[in-house]
């Protein structure tokens, strides 16, 4: 299996290796579920590593969407007008044959909140605004269903990327449950 994989990806792999800052990417992936960090820990490094595919993307990709790097690091579109979060991510996962997962608006809001916080606390508005009503105690637990919802995109759309045709399993269900890739 690990002899087709590689054989299916190492060509693909190298082309865009340095125009996708994969091994970049990769490492932050590793590091995004490091054991014994806190979850918010992991969660802020899925977020960058969100925030990665769509930036790379956009410096490589971009120019066949009309959009532009602006000198502040921000993308815009060529007519003009900032181009937003999830219409850029909305392009990265398109471009590789995905749609934003169902979950996007959740992540949206958690990847806002742990930007700008650094964590939230049960008992903070922005938990409902995220969650909605939880019962007590849960908040933790969703959040890591959040992130877990973070890896399972960020490991489909680099399968996609490096064209891998077969089988992989979700982080999701902790390697229970398989995914094809046709």
């Amino acid at each position: 299996m690990i002899a087709d994989f590689v054989t299916q990806v190492w060509d693909r792999y190298r082309a865009l290796k340095e125009q996708r800052a994969l091994a970049g990417l990769f490492h932050m992936i590793a590091f995004s579920d490091a054991r014994g960090a806190a979850l918010e820990t992991q969660i802020a490094t899925s977020v960058l590593c969100i925030e990665s595919i769509k930036s790379y993307f956009a410096l490589s990709e971009g120019s066949r969407y009309g959009i532009i790097e602006a000198p502040n690091g921000t993308f815009k579109w060529v007519g003009g007008g900032n181009v937003n979060f999830q219409d850029l991510l909305e392009q990265t996962l398109d471009d590789v044959g995905m749609p934003l997962p169902a979950s996007f608006a959740r992540i949206k809001k958690l990847r806002d909140a742990i930007v700008h916080r650094g964590f939230i606390r049960e008992t903070d508005a922005i938990t409902k605004h995220i969650f909605g009503a939880v019962p007590p105690g849960a908040m933790y637990r969703t959040m890591f269903e959040t992130m877990e919802d973070m890896q399972d995109l960020l490991r489909e759309f680099v399968l996609r990327l490096l064209a891998y045709k077969g089988p992989y399993e979700l982080y999701k269900d902790a390697g229970h449950v398989s995914k094809t890739l046709p």
